[in-house]
């Protein structure tokens, strides 16, 4: 599907708040058209799946990025928690603003980080157009949550999560009414994928270090200088952001 169709599809949506998608966003439409180049779908093309009203807590991080620690923990502290992750679509920080949703966005440590570990759970590692086209859709993507940042309901995180970001998580946590996570190696993610595909038993992750290594390389040899320097650029600010105080408004 053509990138202009999807984005015809986001603003033609009857369920969507016209408030939300300006009529000419650019940085949309490249990003869409970056997804055509991926081999795998990402982001979620549905725009009713894209609503976040009903949702207690939203976790919107990249892929790769620390979402199923995340998830994993923050169930197995709140039991019954609404919480809507694994969609990875930008546009739902957007709307969870109008709708003052709270939203968890976890950022990797490393820029490059959450580009090969795709690769990698993707079987791309050595796959160069394939992780040049991850690195730029990640470079979109953080250009849009970066334009969609709100200190009032959102608390960006950088991952993996060091002492300080247990408290600045759940900080964010106590303020909206939630229990808080604890810290070590405590994933919980498999359980829940199981629940989804049982025929599969294991996934990708990062432990698999010869071929991290095999899309650290492709990464090196691929990438453009420009796209490499304004990816970190804007991760750079992506970290800045995890640091920043969190204030949620009184209800």
């Amino acid at each position: 599907m053509k990138a202009t169709v999807l984005y015809q599809r986001y603003r033609a949506n009857k369920g969507w708040d016209r408030r939300v998608l300006p009529c000419q966003h650019l940085a949309l439409r490249r990003l869409l058209a970056t997804v055509q180049q991926l081999p795998f779908g990402f982001p979620d093309a549905d725009a009713e799946e894209i609503r976040v009203d009903e949702t207690g807590l939203l976790l919107a991080g990249f892929p790769r990025s620390g979402n199923s620690f995340l998830r994993g923990n923050l169930l197995r502290a709140n039991p019954g928690l609404s919480l809507k992750s694994h969609s990875h679509n930008v546009l739902e920080l957007l709307y969870a603003r109008w709708s003052c949703t709270p939203s968890l966005i976890p950022i990797r440590s490393e820029s490059i980080a959450p580009v090969i570990s795709l690769a990698v759970f993707h079987g791309l590692e050595a796959n160069d157009k394939a992780v040049v086209a991850i690195a730029k859709c990640y470079r979109q993507w953080l250009a849009l949550a970066l334009r969609y940042y709100d200190s009032r309901t959102q608390c960006w995180l950088e991952f993996p999560l060091s002492e300080s970001g247990y408290d600045q998580a759940n900080l964010f946590l106590e303020k909206i009414g939630l229990e808080p996570i604890r810290g070590g190696g405590d994933y919980g993610s498999n359980d829940d994928l199981l629940l989804k595909n049982p025929r599969q038993r294991s996934y990708p992750d990062e432990r698999r270090a010869t071929l991290l290594e095999t899309a650290r390389r492709t990464y090196d040899r691929a990438m453009k200088d420009s796209v490499h320097d304004s990816l970190s650029r804007l991760h750079g600010e992506a970290i800045l952001k995890c640091s920043s105080s969190v204030t949620l408004p009184e209800h």
